[in-house]
């Protein structure tokens, strides 16, 4: 669900520089923002869920911290450099708000098709 989300998202910010009615693009960005916020508050749920469903006793802090590191630290690192590389090669924020978009949204089809794989796999 969260990329899913997270892809549809990214396409409605790349709309906002698109539209040429201000309400269209009002629109867009109040819609991306308020899926922004549910995807979020969805992907860290089920975060916490599954680090208290899988980790050992007593644990549960530091595998949550460990989980922030990788989100803030690597993610957010990553995310910047790989989006500055995207900008300087397709030209606009907003091309690349729509490439990105397309990409995950790939990634998401590709996921959840291993995942059925998986589970078929090893029932």
């Amino acid at each position: 669900f969260s990329l899913l989300s997270l892809s549809v998202i990214f396409m409605l910010y790349s709309m906002v520089s698109y539209a040429k009615n201000p309400i269209i693009m009002w629109a867009s960005l109040l819609i991306a923002e308020l899926l922004r916020g549910g995807t979020f508050a969805v992907f860290w749920s089920t975060v916490l869920i599954h680090i208290d469903k899988h980790s050992p006793n007593g644990t549960n802090a530091m595998m949550l911290t460990i989980m922030e590191s990788i989100y803030r630290g690597l993610g957010h690192t990553l995310g910047a450099l790989l989006g500055g590389l995207l900008v300087s090669k397709l030209g606009s924020i907003a091309d690349t708000f729509w490439y990105a978009g397309f990409m995950i949204l790939c990634l998401a089809c590709i996921s959840t098709f291993c995942a059925k794989k998986l589970s078929l796999d090893t029932a």
